[in-house]
């Protein structure tokens, strides 16, 4: 018997999860139903993901902001201005 199908001829959850890791599909875009800039802000990863010069903002941002434990790019600029105020 095939060990990568479970008793009722699925496949197994282990399976499933390297499958859908290893494909090569692109991630599709999450829409926030808040307008608060709030958590870790993913789905503004996912649109930047293709412009390198604002990517490489928002990891600077977030680079400045997990100095106060948050992986956040807003909270990253409220730091840096504090900083400047």
């Amino acid at each position: 018997m095939n060990e990568n199908v479970c008793m009722n001829n699925e496949p197994s959850p282990l399976l499933e999860l390297i499958s859908h890791v290893l494909s090569r599909e692109e991630p599709k875009l999450q829409r926030s139903t808040s307008l608060l800039p709030l958590g870790t802000m993913q789905a503004l990863n996912q649109r930047l993901m293709h412009q390198p010069l604002l990517n490489f903002i928002n990891a600077v941002l977030r680079g400045i902001g997990q100095v106060i434990f948050v992986n956040n790019p807003m909270s990253g600029l409220l730091f840096l201005i504090a900083m400047f105020i």
